[in-house]
């Protein structure tokens, strides 16, 4: 059991060297969101798009930085600017639930996307 825990030590020791290496950033998914269906809201809010999602895995934070991805693909990376469940604003979503997902500067989203909810910590060369 002591052996596990020092080959573990030792693989996120040697992972973190790599990425120290090569310098950037070190990304962790903590929620993935699911675009269903794709609403686009009249009257004062003209021209926003709201992404109906159903979270699929962890859990959906507001305060979070998101990347979009489809087709493999990343397509855009920023800020959630609502999270709403229902009509209620909410900070997050857990997993199994629905919501609706309003991005910072992109409305190009299409049913299938993949709005992950992520952590970017900087690894210094």
């Amino acid at each position: 059991l002591a052996h596990n825990v020092i080959y573990k030590l030792l693989d996120g020791v040697h992972e973190r060297i790599e990425l120290a290496q090569q310098g950037g950033k070190k990304i962790e998914v903590e929620a993935v969101a699911v675009v269903r269906e794709i609403f686009e809201l009249s009257g004062k809010a003209k021209g926003t798009v709201v992404a109906g999602c159903r979270v699929d895995e962890g859990v959906f934070k507001k305060s979070l930085l998101c990347r979009v991805s489809r087709d493999g693909q990343t397509v855009f990376r920023g800020s959630v600017s609502s999270l709403k469940h229902f009509r209620e604003e909410v900070t997050e979503v857990r997993k199994g639930m629905e919501c609706g997902i309003v991005l910072r500067g992109f409305n190009d989203l299409k049913p299938d996307d993949q709005i992950e909810s992520i952590v970017e910590e900087e690894v210094l060369k």
